[in-house]
């Protein structure tokens, strides 16, 4: 069951045989919303691929608002195995208005870029640290600046003892 808000008060049903893909258009009143519900019609049945599934949206009398989602699936003996990639598509501000553009694509593209960009700062900061540290630590053996202690024995006075 899908419960719909705001109620529905048309549905259109399209059935692409080409892609196999079922699409039912849901408007509401006064068309303020237009949902779209995309589902994959195929299935494996008895381990045969691509066997039609039909599906339907049926109504409520009472509540226009209230959907029964029904499948329809071919006879099996042992198996059936359905992925119907239930997929909803709601109408944003920007594909209402077609004067403006969508800049999703554009933001995920620069999401992606951001992550090997960011790895790869990283891995030039590493390495800048490792060279120059070497570079330090060269410079001070050259100058006799390595940080050795070298202990000596002295010899203690008969008169400083306690």
């Amino acid at each position: 069951m899908l419960n719909v808000i705001p109620d529905v008060t048309s549905l259109l049903q399209n059935n692409s045989t080409d892609t196999g893909i079922t699409t039912f258009t849901l408007l509401s009143m006064n068309k303020t919303m237009t949902t779209t519900i995309r589902m994959i019609g195929s299935g494996t049945v008895d381990e045969v691929l691509n066997n039609p599934v039909s599906f339907s949206l049926e109504q409520n009398q009472t509540d226009p608002g209230l959907l029964a989602l029904v499948l329809e699936i071919p006879y099996f003996n042992s198996s059936f195995q359905c992925d119907p990639d239930f997929s909803v598509l709601l109408p944003s501000q920007q594909q209402e208005d077609s004067s403006t553009t969508d800049l999703l694509p554009l933001l995920s593209l620069i999401a992606l870029i951001l992550i090997p960009v960011t790895l790869a700062t990283i891995v030039v900061l590493v390495a800048l640290l490792v060279w120059l540290r070497r570079r330090h630590l060269l410079w001070a053996t050259r100058k006799g600046m390595t940080g050795n202690v070298t202990l000596q024995r002295v010899d203690e006075d008969e008169d400083n003892v306690l």
